[in-house]
């Protein structure tokens, strides 16, 4: 879902990590509706644009297949929520990233900005785990990425605090 945001003149090469081979396929096929290619060359789209190189990888985000220092930025929206151990995916995150990278997160949080509305998350985060394909939407993202070897630059809530963008650097 992320593909359309990219802009080919400040972003050189993307890799994609899913662990499912079909929701790879779909952006595979998203990626050359964009007119992406494939990495493989510095291709040009039908009007002299240089097109975004885009590298898909079937990998866990808990155990990521990139040598340490690998990326300069890390983005990464809505799946710590169903990740089962969401701490070592962010430690994986902030492994891979090079000294100077940065991790940008857009993620489920527990509410912060309305108590209450933090009680409520925390009183039905059991049933709404279940019937969300296992979305955990409580979590403290912000306190797990600090845990993980990351130094939080900026932490902005939107939606009564259910949502968190969060910017981070390597520690």
């Amino acid at each position: 879902m992320n593909l359309p945001g990219y802009d080919a003149k400040r972003v050189t090469s993307l890799t994609a990590v899913d662990i499912s081979e079909g929701m790879l396929t779909q952006a595979r096929k998203r990626a050359q509706g964009l007119g992406f290619n494939d990495g493989s060359d510095d291709a040009r789209n039908d009007d002299d644009r240089v097109s975004l190189r885009v590298r898909f990888a079937v990998a866990d985000a808990e155990a990521l297949p990139f040598p340490d220092n690998s990326f300069d930025c890390v983005v990464d929206t809505f799946s710590l929520c169903v990740f089962s151990d969401p701490s070592a995916a962010l430690k994986e995150v902030a492994r891979v990233l090079k000294p100077d990278g940065k991790a940008l997160l857009v993620e489920h949080t527990r509410s912060r900005t309305v108590p209450l509305l933090g009680s409520y998350q925390d009183l039905v985060a059991g049933p709404v785990t279940k019937m969300s394909k296992g979305c955990a939407w409580n979590q403290d993202v912000e306190a797990m990425a600090s845990r993980s070897g990351l130094n939080v630059v900026s932490a902005e809530p939107s939606l009564f605090g259910l949502l968190t963008t969060l910017e981070a650097r390597k520690a």
